[in-house]
Parts: C-alpha cells; structure tokens; sequence
C-alpha cells in the first residue's frame, strides 16, 4: 500500500507519517539527495554549459557556479513531494534548503501577492466589460439610426421642416403665437386623429 504521504523510506511499507493531532497522513520533511546533478541554467549541457556535481544541500556559492542571480541554496530531493515545498516547488522534486542543517527551508507566503493579483484581475475585468458595453452600445445606436421606424408625428414635423426653415423661436412659441393658448391641443389634434 502506498499514499501520497509517504516518502521513499516507507514506499511500500505499509506505513507513513502522520500528525497525531489529527491521526491524519502528512508529507515527510524534505530530504536532499546525497548526490545530484545541476543541470539547468549555465550547468545546461543543452547549451553548451557542463553538468556540476552536488552533494546535498549545496553551499550558495556552489550554486552560483550554475546560476550567478541564485539567492538561496536549494537541492534535488528524494521524494517528489515533501512538507517544506512550497509555490512552484510542490511536486516538483527539488526545495530551498539550509547547508547548515541539510534541511529544506519553506518559503513564506504573501497575502498581499495574491490580494493584488486579485485585484488587478478584477479591474481589468471590469474594465475591459466597460469597454465592451460601450462598443455595444455604439453599435445599437448606428443600427438604431439606420433602422429608424418614422411615426406620424415624425412624418409629419419632417415634411413641415422642408417646407418651412426652422424657426428661429422654439415651435411652440411659434405655433402658441399663430394658434393662441390651445395650441398645444391643436396640435396634438392635428397629428394624433384619435383626439
């Protein structure tokens, strides 16, 4: 029997190691292979770099040798996934690791990483759907223009518009002068036959 807790001592053993509070299995603490290879970076035989032996968790300047930006010590292990792996580590079979203890060392993990990528996620978002909306709304409004069902009033004000200019007054103040107080009834008489 073998679970995702188990490291490569107890690989199938039947056994794994647990958390006594919660009698639940748990990943093994990371363990360094004795010895490994580096291979990325200038170590890339691919590239024309040589391939460098390590032993354990190496020295940073041992790493450095392979990746001259490199920060932090770090190791092959020999498990693929154990409890110090964290963000692009996890599975991956390698962790950050002490050359002092021979230990991995676990990252720790910003809240304010993840809160702004969520908020930069979402203002994006809204306004690229702004932007979208608008778009959409030009284009209703041009097919609105070239789709524009007349009705009797506007048939009626287009045909007095290209008999007479506009009026330099507003068309009920004009239309109150010739027709008196009642024009607004008159005129809504005159186009809506129903009143």
């Amino acid at each position: 029997m073998t679970c995702d807790q188990q490291n490569h001592a107890s690989d199938g053993e039947q056994w794994a190691y647990c958390d006594p509070a919660t009698d639940m299995g748990e990943l093994a603490e990371c363990e360094c292979e004795d010895t490994w290879k580096y291979r990325e970076d200038d170590c890339n035989p691919w590239h024309g770099g040589t391939t460098k032996a390590m032993k354990g968790c190496p020295t940073l300047e041992a790493v450095q040798a392979c990746d001259p930006e490199a920060t932090q010590s770090w190791c092959s292990t020999k498990d693929q996934f154990c409890k110090e792996q964290t963000g692009n580590q996890i599975g991956e079979a390698w962790v950050y690791c002490d050359p002092a203890t021979q230990g991995g060392v676990p990252q720790p993990t910003t809240d304010t990483d993840v809160g702004s990528i969520v908020g930069t996620s979402v203002g994006v978002t809204l306004l690229i759907c702004s932007c979208i909306f608008l778009v959409l709304c030009f284009i209703y409004r041009k097919w609105a223009l070239r789709h524009k069902v007349y009705n009797d009033f506007d048939i009626i004000l287009d045909h007095f518009l290209r008999i007479f200019p506009a009026p330099p007054h507003s068309t009920r103040a004009v239309c109150r002068v010739l027709l008196g107080d009642n024009a607004d009834r008159g005129l809504i008489g005159a186009w809506n036959p129903m009143l």
